[in-house]
């Protein structure tokens, strides 16, 4: 290709560039993008232009400065890239002015040595010119400095093709049209450049400017393409972290790869020093370790509910994890919300106390209990037994298994008394681990074997977790003129006094 068709070529890409300077300049969708893209364009122009003054100049010297001035600009166009991806994938939050600064530093130290006589063989060791018409023709042995410049535009490259690949893969495929059109403007550049180093065309300027003003032009397209997209990675980044639960994003080791703001300043508010590359689970052994209780299934890492003291308040949280599934159900990491549900909890146990009805085990609650003592305490029911029981390690379960496994102590209990219990019984859970049977029209004998029963159940409920058991005792009224709540008492004094005897009835 002769020089004046090479003249021809880059004469119609100046002015296409100058183009887009001018719409970009007058844009307003470009929003944080402006000025890498500007500077983009503005060093693509100054490549070329450099390019043309290099087919014009006759003297030597100016022939070599010419040839090698190309160099900055082609690694601060690759600098100017490489902002311009992360700031269309709005990734700006990883660029600071230092940064900016310290990728300048390698095309000023190349303008300085290709410009400069003394350390010029730094960048290009022999310079000759075989042929200046009608095709310029350069033979050159590139110094040090040049494959310092070369490789670190390659690096920059490099990277806005990974950026570009693994930020398009967390676009929901609807709206991956904008970033399609960004990753075809990157691969021309690629093409070009490969096809510019193996001399396929035997052009007389280096072609991967025609990729890099190619890549202005697709950056135009998936713009004009991106306000959907835009709009969703706006909307994403502000739901991660403005929402009040805390998030954090885990690997398969449950590394924390990432939080949200929330999770940031929770783990603040309870003095959790780590900040990077820590596993979940030493958030709950710091819960632990500061008396927070932490209620999970042994060996679980699923709904787990946690209770802890906080400023003075009693604070509950739930804990939910779910696994992220990439292609063909691949299972890429986890997340993990934690949701603050103190209000709900004392508006659920508002509710329980109001209705009365203990949510846990579907049994009386105290207040039920109370309602069923003033209907049950009428001659008509007479004889009326009361069944007083304490269930037996429920604190040690808690404690060392965890409040879920309590839990099913709890309901296991429950289920029992619910099984040997006539149908006309009214059964309460008057505390955490305290129950009591109201049995209407049931005398001392029945009552006791009723316990008998009971106690002959709990046995068969045995399991990896705990063995059930319960001290019991009854006591009876009747006549209709002895106190109820003294005979609960005498019924409580001697379950007691089982208990502390670690003897049933």
């Amino acid at each position: 290709m002769t020089n004046t068709v090479s003249i021809f070529i880059l004469v119609i890409f100046i002015v296409m560039t100058l183009l887009v300077i001018g719409i970009s300049m007058i844009q307003n969708n470009l929003q944080n993008l402006k000025s890498s893209y500007i500077l983009l364009s503005c060093s693509v122009l100054g490549w070329i232009i450099n390019d043309v003054l290099f087919f014009f100049a006759k003297d030597t010297e100016q022939i070599q400065l010419l040839y090698d001035t190309k160099l900055p600009f082609v690694s601060i166009s690759c600098i100017a890239l490489t902002l311009v991806v992360l700031r269309f994938y709005r990734l700006e939050a990883n660029i600071n002015m230092f940064l900016i600064a310290a990728l300048f530093i390698i095309p000023i130290l190349t303008a300085f040595f290709s410009a400069t006589t003394l350390t010029h063989s730094m960048v290009r060791s022999s310079f000759t010119i075989i042929e200046l018409a009608p095709r310029r023709n350069i033979y050159t042995d590139n110094g040090f400095w040049f494959w310092v410049n070369a490789v670190y535009s390659y690096i920059l490259l490099s990277s806005s093709v990974f950026v570009v690949l693994t930020q398009h893969k967390k676009l929901p495929s609807t709206y991956r049209v904008p970033s399609v059109i960004l990753i075809l403007g990157i691969l021309v550049v690629c093409i070009t450049n490969v096809t510019s180093v193996l001399n396929v065309f035997k052009m007389a300027f280096d072609v991967t400017i025609i990729g890099m003003c190619t890549f202005l032009v697709f950056v135009q397209a998936s713009i004009f393409q991106n306000s959907s997209a835009d709009f969703l990675v706006i909307a994403r980044n502000d739901i991660f972290n403005f929402i009040d639960e805390s998030v954090f994003i885990l690997d398969n080791n449950r590394t924390v790869l990432d939080t949200n703001n929330s999770a940031k300043i929770w783990l603040s508010l309870i003095g959790f020093k780590e900040t990077s590359n820590f596993n979940f689970m030493s958030i709950l052994n710091y819960l632990k370790k500061i008396g927070a209780n932490v209620n999970a299934v042994e060996n679980t890492f699923n709904d787990i509910d946690i209770y802890f003291s906080l400023d003075g308040n009693n604070v509950f949280y739930s804990l939910e994890v779910k696994e992220i599934k990439g292609p063909l159900d691949k299972n890429l990491g986890l997340y993990v919300t934690m949701m603050d549900v103190t209000k709900y909890r004392l508006l659920i146990h508002e509710l329980e106390s109001a209705a009365g009805i203990d949510a846990l085990t579907g049994l009386y609650n105290r207040r039920g209990f109370n309602q069923k003592c003033e209907e049950l305490d009428k001659n008509e029911f007479l004889p009326l037994s009361i069944i007083a029981g304490d269930v037996n390690g429920l604190k040690t379960t808690n404690d060392t298994k965890g409040h879920q496994i309590g839990d099913k102590l709890l309901n296991t209990v429950s289920d029992i008394l619910k099984l040997a219990c006539p149908s006309n019984s009214a059964l309460c859970r008057t505390g955490g681990d305290e129950f009591i049977v109201l049995l209407p029209n049931t005398d001392k004998k029945e009552a006791d074997r009723i316990i008998c029963n009971i106690q002959e159940n709990l046995k068969k409920q045995e399991n990896e977790f705990f063995t059930p058991s319960m001290a019991m005792a009854s006591s009876t009224k009747y006549k209709l003129e002895e106190n109820l709540s003294d005979l609960i008492i005498q019924a409580d004094i001697f379950m007691y006094e089982n208990k502390k005897s670690r003897r049933g009835i």
